[in-house]
């Protein structure tokens, strides 16, 4: 149960330049408008002007959130149990001084404030208990102030309520806080994270970059089959791994896990009992290590010494609001300047009527526009149509003469042979018929284009609007489906091609993961170094223990002393005298007990060990999170060694795959080679000439295809043409509205 005095850093960099211009940002008309982007842009001004550093408790009721700030604390003064409790935003001031008294501050929904009021009201304030107030409706926030931790900086903790709680506003609150706050401590139920915690990190991942989560009630897991804190929280991290943050690389994230009630009972001296037992301060240290409370507490103390070596709080917030502004320039840009242009024309047209004749005789004419769009894209279509199937007949018919020219030059025999086996005719015709398919689509490519370019011509004719490029898409068809004949291998020679980069880059992989391991082996050599300094300082605290209590010498004997007692005795004979002079007074020594050197040496003793026991428990929790981290590596470095001999598994079967698809390929270009020559040799002219028109002829296949196409095309056309049209018709519309509307506003001035 340490305390760890933080020294105050200054800070020395300025954000009153970017202060300054995110306040003018929220000065524009469309952003005040829009309380969501106002808002935020606000809270991250206050964020990063905000000196203090803020910590807001976040999780579902029944986390353990109020046990947790107990623990902080080390008094049971926030209200919590088994059900919902806490129905406002309560913040834990830090104060510096530790004999300073206990109060609160209350901040009212409606403006008012009351100041330094004793902690035995809180739960009239702050709980769903509470008689007086309807706390989630009146009461905005409850201001604790007291000494939570040794620390120069200006630091709180702020309570929020239980995410899945039934009171009124509970979660829209808590989004509030989040977004204030420079830090966030999340804490989950036993069970760990569950799909609406998932959802709601995800949430505030936009508005907070450092996050704590803590996995309380570690003390029960031994109930639900055989759990235990290692394994849970192993779990979660691969929860939040691959479920939460997988695309949120900026989040800086830890998890540890503790159990709050245990410490609260460790720090509190007010709570006599655990277990229907009797605490005395042995049972007390066993309990706060048991709780493991330190860990979180080195957490949040790094995390704040981090923030004010490098303001993390104000480069954080700055991110948050570069991500608001991206989001601002997008939707701007998405806005046109046509309404601007049209209002800035001339005085004379903003105060018109025309604008109501003009909206009114477009909405009378768009099913004749319609039309008119439509049978310019049908009767276009046909040109299209009648172009692309001509050009294709043209084409092939020059591409036979082509090859046969080439024929025609060949003198003998060998030469003929050396043409097929150089396969030049099957080349120049495979060539060829690509170079007609490729020919064809783009003038069936071209021709939609300019089809849709003077569609876009007619429907500002018609609509009187502009279209902003970045809405018009480019089209591009499915292209022609020839015939593959002369393309037998290039499929083979692709996947062969596919998988060699495969094994490339399962080597760069391995290479990477073998990087990987070796670094992870040299972290694991520091850390276990660290661990073993730790368990040094450990055993040199209790060596050093031991000496100052023996130093102390033997436990002193209580002394006996005397001390001098008066009495009175008969003078004795017949009592005369005892009546004339009363009873005869004495003095005599008499003895007693003396404990105080034995007390005193009782004491420093206690005293000693409970000095060494806070350090060995800084200790411990440091080696705890050494020894996560340790055990981190190492099952990286076991998933590395367990994936090494699969990856070159995978590439000596893909290597195997590589080399009889070659074989493959190899087998089949000898066996086509042979055919074609046959073939060839019989009438190579006559052959070329029926694979292109006759019968099941390239030709017919080409235009078939081409058909197929072509109207898939002129779906497509069709679609971004009418499409286009009703946007420029939607737009022209309400433009003329936003003319109509402020020429009325200018009226009316």
């Amino acid at each position: 149960m340490r305390k760890k005095k933080l020294k105050k850093v200054e800070q020395k960099n300025d954000y009153t330049q970017i202060i300054q211009e995110l306040q003018n940002i929220s000065e524009n008309e469309f952003i005040k408008n829009h309380s969501v982007f106002s808002d935020d842009l606000l809270k991250i001004i206050q964020r990063i002007s905000d000196l203090s550093f803020n910590m807001a408790i976040v999780g579902e009721f029944s986390s353990g959130k109020s046990t947790f700030l107990n623990a902080l604390i080390g008094k049971d003064i926030l209200k919590h149990g088994a059900k919902e409790t806490t129905a406002t935003i309560t913040e834990i001031v830090n104060i510096a001084d530790c004999k300073a008294n206990d109060l609160f501050d209350v901040n009212y929904l409606d403006g008012n404030f009351e100041k330094d009021l004793p902690l035995e009201l809180l739960e009239e304030y702050s709980s769903t208990s509470s008689i007086n107030h309807s706390v989630a409706n009146e009461i905005e926030r409850v201001t604790i102030k007291t000494h939570v931790i040794d620390s120069e900086y200006p630091v709180s903790f702020i309570d929020t309520p239980g995410l899945n709680g039934v009171a009124d506003h509970h979660k829209a609150k808590t989004i509030e806080q989040v977004k204030q706050a420079h830090a966030c401590i999340y804490l989950l139920q036993v069970r760990g994270i569950s799909q609406s915690d998932i959802n709601f990190i995800r949430y505030i991942s936009n508005y907070q970059h450092n996050i704590i989560f803590v996995q309380n009630f570690i003390d029960e897991l031994k109930e639900l089959e055989g759990e235990n804190p290692e394994e849970k929280i192993a779990e979660q991290k691969r929860i939040l791994k691959e479920k939460v943050f997988y695309d949120f690389p900026q989040i800086k994230y830890d998890i540890v896990g503790i159990s709050a009630r245990k410490a609260l009972i460790a720090r509190d001296e007010t709570i006599k009992e655990y277990n229907k037992k009797n605490i005395d301060d042995v049972c007390r240290e066993r309990l706060y290590a048991e709780s493991r409370f330190d860990d979180v507490i080195s957490l949040i103390e790094r995390i704040m010494e981090q923030n004010y070596k490098e303001c993390i709080q104000q480069k954080d917030s700055i991110a948050i609001a570069k991500n608001i502004l991206c989001q601002l320039l997008d939707i701007f840009k998405t806005r046109g300047d046509r309404e601007a242009k049209e209002w800035e024309s001339t005085p004379e047209a903003r105060v018109s009527r025309g604008y109501e004749r003009i909206k009114l005789s477009l909405i009378e004419n768009k099913i004749a526009y319609q039309k008119k769009i439509f049978n310019l894209v049908e009767a276009e279509s046909d040109n299209i149509r009648k172009r692309s199937k001509n050009k294709i007949e043209t084409d092939l018919e020059t591409l036979i003469d082509t090859i046969k020219s080439h024929i025609d030059k060949i003198a003998t025999i060998d030469e003929f042979e050396a043409f097929i086996k150089n396969n030049s005719a099957s080349s120049k015709l495979n060539s060829g018929v690509s170079e007609v398919e490729i020919q064809s689509n783009q003038l069936m490519d071209a021709g939609f284009e300019n089809l849709i370019c003077n569609a876009i011509l007619r429907i500002k004719e018609y609509t009187g609007g502009e279209l902003n490029k970045s809405v018009v898409p480019k089209f591009v068809s499915e292209g022609i489906k020839g015939n593959d004949s002369f393309q037998n291998f290039a499929q083979e020679e692709n996947e062969i091609i596919k998988l060699t980069k495969e094994i490339a880059n399962v080597n760069a992989e391995l290479d990477m993961q073998k990087k990987k391991k070796t670094e992870l082996e040299s972290q694991l050599t520091s850390i276990d170094s660290n661990i073993r300094n730790k368990q040094n300082q450990i055993q040199q605290k209790e060596i050093q223990k031991k000496w100052e209590i023996t130093s102390l010498g033997e436990q002193p004997d209580a002394l006996t002393k005397y001390r001098e007692e008066t009495y009175y005795e008969n003078r004795g004979g017949l009592g005369i005298l005892d009546a004339l002079l009363g009873p005869k007074e004495r003095t005599r020594s008499v003895p007693y007990r003396d404990d105080t050197n034995q007390q005193q040496w009782k004491k420093r003793k206690s005293d000693i060990e409970t000095r060494f026991s806070h350090e060995e428990n800084k200790i411990r929790a440091e080696s705890r999170l050494l020894a996560n981290r340790l055990q981190e590596y190492k099952d990286e470095i076991k998933h590395y060694e367990l994936l090494d001999p699969k990856k070159a598994e995978e590439i000596r079967s893909t290597r195997a795959l590589i080399d009889a698809k070659i074989k493959e390929v190899e087998e089949k270009r000898k066996k086509a080679q042979y055919e074609y020559l046959k073939t060839l040799k019989v009438d190579l002219i006559d052959d070329l000439r029926m694979y292109l028109f006759q019968r099941e002829n390239v030709c017919d296949c080409i235009i078939r295809n081409f058909e197929e196409v072509f109207l898939n095309g002129k779906d497509r056309a069709m679609k971004i043409v009418m499409s286009l049209f009703n946007i420029s018709f939607e737009e022209r519309v309400d433009a003329l509205e936003c003319l109509i509307a402020n020429r009325d506003s200018f009226e009316n001035i």
